[in-house]
């Protein structure tokens, strides 16, 4: 081989090693790129994943409340609507004594009427009797 021949050799297979480096490099390059996306991914990923989870607990606390409330809302309504219960039995009671109380008022009243209609014609005969007599 000739010298001009060798630096040929040399410089094609320098050539070569080269092309085949940059590709190499590049081929490093094209892998750290899709790693690093793979992390991005992975982040993201667990990102989406704790917020989820931070969302899901706010929804299960804020139901749990708000069904706590409503409990304590129907015991605070039926204790309501006993002491509504208690009162109206109070009303019907007190009403019921003043019915009672009106309606032997009425009878003792009438009767007294009656009484005094009975007095007052047994008075009438008495004084037309006398009347007569005379």
């Amino acid at each position: 081989m000739t010298r001009t021949n060798s630096i040929k050799v040399v410089l094609a297979a320098y050539a070569g090693a080269s092309v085949l480096a940059a590709c190499s490099q590049q081929a490093q390059e094209i892998s750290q790129r899709k790693t690093d996306i793979d992390r991005q991914k992975d982040v993201q990923m667990q990102m989406v994943d704790n917020k989820t989870q931070e969302l899901e607990h706010n929804v299960k606390t804020n139901k749990q409340l708000a069904l706590q409330n409503i409990e304590e809302q129907k015991k605070a309504l039926a204790a309501q609507n006993q002491a509504l219960d208690a009162e109206r039995d109070k009303i019907n009671a007190s009403a019921e004594y003043a019915d009672q109380n009106l309606r032997d008022q009425a009878k003792a009243c009438k009767t007294t009427i009656k009484s005094n209609v009975n007095t007052a014609k047994a008075q009438i005969e008495d004084t037309a009797k006398s009347a007569q007599v005379q």
